[in-house]
């Protein structure tokens, strides 16, 4: 967090980041164009080496320190760059390792052949369901 540890909810907003360093806003009232690394992602999208924007807080109980979320504009965030099909395939060698591993601690017989990577990782969509029949 960017900014005193004892926050109290009296002294939020901050939006011209006066108190802070940084614009400051409540929980969920952040304006448009901002958006936490989780909401960049899911749009396929990265910070792009940008600072921090701004950041909202949520105040706790009992003297803790407040909850935090920085905000990156969205207009500066580039799009993520496909992972390269060596690094897919170096993740799938590893996890592989790491399950083998787990597998010799619980004193299971582990596989010996590593997996096999397929042009397309992902399966197939299921069907649609139907419902019950009635």
């Amino acid at each position: 967090m960017i900014g005193p540890k004892d926050v109290r909810a009296r002294e939020l907003p901050d939006p011209d980041g006066s108190r802070f360093g940084v614009p400051t806003y409540y929980w969920g009232t952040a304006p448009d164009g901002l958006a936490t690394r989780d909401q960049l992602k899911a749009e396929g999208l990265q910070p792009n080496r940008q600072g921090i924007a701004a950041q909202v807080l949520r105040p706790r109980r009992g003297g803790r320190e407040p909850l935090a979320a920085y905000l990156f504009q969205v207009a500066k965030a580039a799009p993520k760059r496909p992972a390269h099909p060596n690094q897919l395939e170096a993740l799938a060698r590893a996890n592989h390792a790491r399950a083998m591993g787990a597998m010799v601690r619980r004193g299971i017989d582990p596989t010996p052949e590593p997996p096999q990577i397929s042009e397309s990782p992902w399966e197939p969509a299921p069907p649609e369901w139907e419902g019950f029949d009635r």
